[in-house]
């Protein structure tokens, strides 16, 4: 005896390897915009943070020179991590979120001295 499975929905090879591309590009994709979302809400929660601390910085180094220069590079690191956000960048918001690690450790370092 023998058993002889055959298939009967219909569908051609083509039309099957069609289907499993489509839900591979599916799985990509999904990974990536989960992905994405995660450096995002990374991205977020950091921006927050040095935006809550500006009015300290400002205070404590605003009158010198470097202070400025901190403060402007800061509020532009901000800047391009919200255009990477606006145009999904992952590459450009994972080094955004660098120099806001960098900025945020720098700024927090300042509040507690000043």
């Amino acid at each position: 005896q023998s058993i002889q499975v055959t298939a009967s929905s219909g569908l051609t090879q083509e039309e099957i390897k069609s289907m499993m591309a489509n839900a591979r590009d599916y799985l990509v994709e999904r990974r990536t915009d989960e992905e994405f979302e995660g450096v995002k809400q990374q991205a977020e929660t950091l921006i927050a943070e040095i935006e809550r601390l500006f009015p300290e910085i400002e205070r404590v180094v605003g009158t010198a020179d470097f202070g400025r220069d901190a403060i402007n590079k800061a509020r532009g690191a901000v800047q391009r991590a919200q255009d990477a956000m606006g145009a999904r960048d992952i590459a450009a918001l994972r080094r955004e979120v660098e120099h806001l690690q960098r900025t945020q450790r720098m700024f927090k370092g300042v509040v507690t001295r000043g």
